[in-house]
C-alpha cells in the first residue's frame, strides 16, 4: 500500500552498480523492486547492496541466474518473500522520478532504502559479470524534493 493505493510487485531486477548514492556514495549492486497499481502508476523500492557476509536471500538464485548476453529475464517457478532482503533499519528516501531504463516513463515514485544489506564478494562479482555496464549515471535532482522517513 502507498498513499491508500494498492501495488502489486511485478518484477525485481539488479544494477551492476547502484543508481542512487546516499551522501554521494555509490554501492556495489542495486536491487529494484518494480509494483504497480491498478492504473499502471508504479512504485520501485530500491536497496543498495555493500560487500560483506552471504546474503541468504540471493543464494538460492545464485545457481539459476542466466546468461544475460543471451536471456535477459528469468521466470523462476520459486516463490519467495521479498520482505527478507530489505535493511533491518528501514529508513528510507522518497521523491517523484522515472523508470532508469527505456522507456524511462515518469509515473514512479521513488522509495530507497537508506541502509544497504550485505552480500558476499562472491555474490556481487557475479551479478556485476552477469550485468556490466547495466547502470544509469547520476541524473541531476532537479526540482524533485527528497522525503527522509527515518525508522
Amino acid at each position: 500500500m502507498l498513499n491508500g493505493e494498492h501495488y502489486e510487485l511485478i518484477q525485481f531486477h539488479f544494477h551492476g552498480q547502484s543508481e542512487h548514492t546516499i551522501d554521494g556514495v555509490p554501492h556495489h549492486l542495486e536491487a529494484h523492486f518494480v509494483h504497480a497499481n491498478a492504473m499502471g502508476d508504479r512504485a520501485v523500492v530500491g536497496v543498495m547492496v555493500s560487500d560483506g557476509v552471504e546474503n541468504a536471500f540471493l543464494a538460492p538464485f545464485m545457481s539459476h541466474l542466466p546468461n544475460y548476453t543471451t536471456i535477459k529475464e528469468h521466470k523462476s517457478s520459486q516463490t519467495f518473500n521479498a520482505v527478507n532482503f530489505l535493511p533491518a533499519n528501514r529508513s528510507y528516501f522518497t521523491y517523484p522520478g522515472s523508470l532508469t531504463t527505456p522507456n524511462c516513463e515518469e509515473n514512479v515514485t521513488w522509495l530507497v532504502f537508506e541502509h544497504p544489506v550485505e552480500a558476499s564478494a562472491l555474490q556481487i562479482l557475479r551479478f556485476r559479470d552477469l550485468m556490466p555496464k547495466n547502470y544509469r549515471p547520476q541524473a541531476d535532482i532537479g526540482p524533485r524534493r527528497i522525503l527522509h522517513y527515518q525508522d
